[in-house]
């Protein structure tokens, strides 16, 4: 399949670019909810948990790498005036000369940048959107950032003040470490342990949504009451009794 093919196929399933937030947590919540139907673990089927933990690592870090390149394309098209800045800091995998046939396809100028990048690593996330962010880093920029929100399955109502805990970018680097081995070498002996899980996807979860808050970011978000932006935790995501309303709950940043 030619990439231009693979861009378009993409473009069909990414919907709404404004919902991106949203289409997140949806994805999320299918290996979330899969992986919590083995728990508690049963005595003797030790081994079968630690498949299922392997799973849900590759499908956690599809859907953040999936994130970050949807939020990448999305944030271009806000500013397509920093597309050359992109093509000459983040590197290209192709000739420029190649984008005129991207637009005869029927892609963009953006859907080509995006292209020649990837976010399948930490390093790769810091470095891409990084051009977005002038005064820091992207990833020094999420760890001093800190946001007033509702988290539905807290257990004292009101705003919380969040801010992602330390040793996060740890946890997003053995994601997509993980991820890596798991998906190469179904020889590996490497075992997940239960808290180290519980750890990773509460990070990337939350990693995820606070993105989406960062100044300059324009996505649709929930709230909580209609006012404050709500920060889904786990248990809210696996939870058997919430479903995708209208716009009520939904309303710009």
């Amino acid at each position: 399949m030619k990439k231009a093919d693979i861009l378009k196929q993409r473009k069909l399933h990414r919907g709404d670019p404004e919902e991106l937030a949203l289409d997140f947590l949806l994805n999320y919540s299918a290996p979330a909810r899969l992986m919590h139907s083995f728990l508690p673990p049963r005595q003797g089927k030790e081994d079968i948990l630690q498949a299922a933990m392997r799973a849900y690592i590759i499908g956690i870090a599809a859907c953040t790498e999936t994130f970050f390149r949807d939020l990448y394309l999305y944030m271009l098209k806000l500013d397509p005036g920093s597309v050359p800045r992109a093509l000459a800091q983040n590197g290209l995998r192709e000739s420029p000369r190649n984008m005129p046939q991207y637009i005869a396809d029927g892609l963009s100028a953006e859907e080509f940048a995006s292209a020649q990048v990837s976010f399948q690593s930490a390093e790769a996330i810091d470095r891409n959107f990084s051009i977005f962010f002038s005064a820091k880093p992207f990833l020094e920029t999420l760890d001093d950032f800190e946001l007033v929100c509702a988290i539905p399955s807290a257990q004292h109502r009101g705003p919380a003040q969040l801010k992602l805990s330390p040793g996060w970018q740890s946890d997003l680097a053995r994601v997509f470490s993980l991820r890596h081995e798991f998906a190469h070498d179904a020889n590996s002996k490497t075992q997940i342990e239960a808290n180290e899980m519980r750890r990773i996807e509460t990070t990337v979860l939350v990693l995820c949504q606070i993105t989406t808050h960062l100044s300059g970011i324009k996505l649709k978000v929930i709230r909580s009451d209609g006012y404050y932006p709500a920060i889904l935790l786990i248990s809210d995501l696996i939870s058997e009794d919430w479903e995708v309303a209208e716009d009520v709950t939904i309303s710009e940043t």
